[in-house]
């Protein structure tokens, strides 16, 4: 019997729903998972999974000659320079998805970047799922169903926040606890989850930090999303190491496993 993993809403996610097809298991795999994981370990990146919207002074999302795989992306030494990467909408709260990335950015001044779930890129070319300006969070355009972290130095206070929109309500969340912040060049594992109400659990290198109820609806199809923007004139470049998404599949009374 799996054991629950408490959170202050999150109660109802299980060992198998946050850790995929590595959860542990007896007999055959789990069939009742959906899952995807993408290492970057070939030589071209999978262009049928992921889609770019680099308009605005992005670059384009690409492989990285380094150990173990890593894709980049970057922004150009403009203010308001974007670049967004994102999945197919596939994703749903009601199936408890769950998004993991291991990332990094190599400088955290003058800078904004967000991982994590989104129903859409932004349609404004200087905007990504959400800003964080004197603290108070904006969606972008298109976005009406998302749950992310977020850093943001156009913010009042530069360190992680949780971030989510459901149905184009008013955005929830907010900046994290003290010393809850990224380190420039330094990997951090994020991870967000939901269980079939839509509410949201963060995670950060494996501990729960923050939880909003309610943060999407359940029924809105999401992408796992990416995205970079520059807050000043310099240059800024993204490296994520690996992504996972996973999900329950919707059972009916037809479905055998």
């Amino acid at each position: 019997m799996a054991h629950k993993v408490r959170t202050n809403i999150l109660d109802v996610l299980n060992d198998q729903q946050l850790m995929g097809h590595l959860a542990p298991y007896r007999g055959n795999p789990m069939q009742s998972m959906v899952y995807f994981e993408d290492d970057f370990l070939v030589d071209t990146l999978n262009g049928d999974y992921w889609a770019e919207s680099v308009g605005n002074g992005g670059v384009t999302l690409t492989l990285a000659a380094a150990a173990n795989g890593t894709a980049t992306t970057a922004v150009n030494a403009t203010d308001n320079d974007v670049a967004e990467i994102y999945g197919p909408a596939l994703y749903y709260a009601r199936q408890a998805c769950v998004f993991e990335c291991r990332l990094k950015v190599n400088a955290i001044t003058t800078v904004s970047f967000a991982a994590g779930f989104a129903n859409a890129a932004s349609a404004t070319n200087d905007k990504i799922v959400f800003d964080a300006t004197t603290d108070t969070l904006t969606a972008g355009t298109n976005i009406t169903d998302a749950a992310v972290f977020l850093f943001d130095t156009d913010a009042t206070t530069d360190r992680w926040f949780a971030a989510a929109i459901n149905a184009s309500g008013t955005p929830q969340g907010g900046v994290m606890a003290t010393g809850i912040v990224p380190a420039a060049d330094t990997y951090e594992v994020l991870k967000v989850a939901f269980n079939a109400a839509g509410d949201a659990g963060f995670y950060r290198n494996g501990v729960c930090v923050y939880s909003i109820p309610l943060a999407v609806a359940p029924t809105v199809a999401l992408r796992p999303y990416f995205a970079l923007k520059g807050c000043a004139t310099t240059a800024r470049l993204l490296t994520v190491d690996y992504v996972k998404v996973w999900q329950n599949r919707l059972e009916t009374s037809t479905v055998v496993w």
